[in-house]
């Protein structure tokens, strides 16, 4: 089966205070390169918005960089376009 992964559980998936930390965990590291995929942008939503939560300790820069390379570990990252008419 395939999947495709949007921040809605990439970020539970990586912040382990969100109600839905433990599910969206599970299904990202059940994921594999062959049939799981994100959006190229999701990356930047993912980054931008857990580097960005008001918690303390805050997720550095650094730490949401590490975060963004383990989604590229695990998933085929997809740049979505319009289908071209023709």
């Amino acid at each position: 089966m395939k999947q495709f992964f949007d921040s809605s559980v990439l970020i539970p998936a990586f912040y382990k205070f969100h109600i839905h930390h433990a599910p969206s965990a599970e299904a990202f590291l059940k994921g594999s390169k062959e049939n799981s995929f994100c959006a190229l942008r999701t990356l930047g939503e993912v980054y931008a918005v857990l580097t960005g939560l008001p918690v303390r300790p805050r997720i550095t820069g650094h730490e949401g960089i590490a975060i963004v390379q383990q989604i590229l570990d695990r998933l085929t990252v997809v740049a979505l376009r319009p289908r071209r008419a023709g």
